[in-house]
């Protein structure tokens, strides 16, 4: 059994989804809030502090992201806040690790935690990182990069922790 989204799933959704007319996106974001309400909710209020491009690019990704795993398994169980508050909160002492220099601390987390989803999180981080050089009218500050990172793991964690794990068949 395949736990991970494969590779070519992350390629076909992100530009799948580049393709989407307004009103199918409209449509899928207004299924994605009745069926994950709670997390949508921590999209919204997680974002609202950040600049209009910033908080619309974080957007976009969650729901590319979103995307992959419902393309990727067969069921996203129901989200809670408390799944939400332990993940996060797990994801802010990793941070605070890393901001601290543990190196053995920094190495373990790599090995760990990157590999669970690593071509949704190389998605990710390469929209991050090029976004810079391929859109000109957005530019990302370090700090945003790195909210914006952080929100996207936390968000990949937990769809990861509420999914069958079942790799549907189709494509």
């Amino acid at each position: 059994m395949i736990t991970s989204i494969s590779e070519e799933i992350v390629t076909k959704t992100y530009m799948d989804v580049a393709g989407f007319q307004s009103n199918k996106i409209q449509r899928e974001m207004e299924k994605l809030n009745k069926d994950q309400p709670e997390l949508f909710y921590f999209v919204l209020t997680s974002l609202e502090e950040l600049d209009d491009d910033v908080r619309d690019l974080g957007i976009y990704m969650f729901f590319v992201v979103y995307m992959m795993f419902k393309k990727a398994y067969k069921k996203i169980n129901r989200i809670t806040f408390d799944d939400i508050d332990k993940t996060y909160d797990y994801n802010l002492k990793i941070l605070d690790t890393i901001e601290h220099g543990d190196e053995n601390a920094l190495m373990d987390f790599a090995e760990k935690e990157m590999v669970k989803q690593r071509y949704v999180m190389k998605y990710i981080t390469e929209v991050l990182m090029e976004e810079d050089e391929e859109n000109e009218c957005i530019s990302l500050k370090a700090d945003d990069k790195g909210f914006l990172f952080l929100f996207l793991k936390t968000i990949t964690d937990i769809l990861d922790k509420n999914t069958t794990k079942t790799i549907k068949a189709r494509k």
